[in-house]
């Protein structure tokens, strides 16, 4: 095998390295000179540029993936655009963050479209439901979990006390008085409804939210909530305006391509050095490497196993918590009033195991991510595992 000259070898590599961190560093500096300029204009001097060039980088990732929810939901240009103008206008309205409302109406509108609602009517509802969530200050984590209320009702097909009673009722307290006149019933009435399943989605959800609308005729748009979810709105646009997802994109590309390139290049040094040190220290220590990281990828994914199986478990201990909640909520209702005090307590120990239930199932499901993640990495074959496999018949043919 003929070997190829080892300052030869070092020095493709190094040149090729070069023209590739060239492209990204171009990149970068591109984000960076935006990033100035949109400090000076906001009159952000003070800010450390390293954490504005991360901040817009963040929302520039943000909006894409909204936007790309929304397009996919929405079936043609047409009924993107026209959800596009919709989101932009109603944010602008009632202060709400572009971002995470365009995300929450993607999931709203599948299920919506799937329940065989107008794209008028959707539009309808999301409006007066955001009106109802500006109406009550909520803060953008409120909001999200009201949306996701609605969304869950939306997506089941019929109004449960667990998204209106729990979920809304929480953040929302008209929400079951407006249910109620939606629907011609009392609240006691209704309460048999919802345990009955009769209450569908498609058929309510409209007069809902226009009860809603009925019981809080003014809103005040102008509080510390909207104040700084409009300032969110601004650093979006401003990630449009300048592009910075398209430089970002290109910074991702160009270090993809170096290492693609570089990939070969430490493949053929590496080759070189091995099968130039023929005493073979340098093929032990690789072979020691890879018996180590072997173990250690081993143990890996036996605790991605070890986790999953955690979060089955748990989810049973949730599900089983869930199911006794709701029969004490039942024998609660039923009860008389002598009952009610004895009843009542039962409840609260039921809902208080049901929370910690979620708060544990919740905790085993961020673990087994992360735990997956790394599983997800290992299965990559890098660099130097190309590197060694190149060393081995290299070694084969010396």
């Amino acid at each position: 095998m003929s070997k190829m000259n080892f300052a030869i070898a070092l020095r493709m590599t190094t040149d090729q390295f070069k023209r590739g961190a060239d492209a990204v560093k171009k990149g970068l500096f591109s984000i960076r000179y935006q990033a100035l300029g949109m400090a000076s204009a906001l009159g952000l001097g003070g800010i450390g540029l390293k954490n504005m060039v991360s901040r817009f980088i963040d929302v520039a990732r943000e909006t894409t993936k909204a936007r790309v929810a929304l397009k996919n939901i929405s079936g043609d240009a047409a009924n993107y655009s026209k959800n596009l103008q919709f989101l932009t206008k109603l944010a602008g309205k009632y202060g709400q963050e572009i971002n995470g409302m365009t995300s929450e109406f993607s999931k709203f509108s599948a299920a919506a479209t799937s329940a065989g609602i107008s794209l008028s009517d959707q539009h309808e509802i999301f409006s007066l439901f955001t009106r109802s969530i500006t109406a009550f200050g909520m803060s953008s984590e409120d909001a999200k979990f009201s949306y996701m209320a609605l969304s869950q009702m939306m997506s089941k097909g019929r109004v449960s006390s667990e998204e209106l009673r729990r979920q809304l009722g929480e953040r929302m307290p008209i929400a079951m008085e407006a249910m109620a006149r939606a629907v011609g019933v009392t609240i006691q009435e209704l309460d048999d409804l919802l345990k009955k399943g009769a209450i569908l989605s498609k058929d309510v959800m409209l007069p809902f939210v226009r009860e809603m609308q009925k019981m809080m005729p003014n809103v005040d748009v102008d509080n510390i909530e909207t104040s700084l979810s409009r300032l969110s709105n601004i650093f979006t646009r401003l990630t449009e305006k300048f592009n910075i997802a398209g430089i970002y994109k290109k910074i991702i590309d160009g270090a993809a391509s170096m290492l693609e390139t570089l990939q070969g290049s430490f493949a053929r040094v590496i080759t070189t050095i091995a099968t130039t040190l023929v005493g073979g220290k340098l093929l032990g220590a690789f072979r020691r490497l890879t018996e180590e990281t072997k173990k250690q990828n081993e143990a890996i994914l036996a605790e991605k196993i070890r986790t999953e199986q955690q979060v089955q478990f748990l989810t049973k201990k949730r599900v089983a918590a869930e199911k006794k909640y709701n029969d004490t909520l039942v024998l609660y209702n039923k009860a008389s009033d002598d009952e009610k005090l004895r009843s009542y307590s039962k409840l609260t120990a039921a809902e208080s195991a049901l929370d910690r239930a979620r708060q544990r199932e919740k905790a085993g499901t961020l673990a087994m991510n992360k735990a997956a993640e790394k599983a997800a990495a290992i299965q990559t074959q890098t660099v130097w595992t190309t590197a060694w496999t190149k060393i081995e018949i290299g070694r084969a043919h010396v």
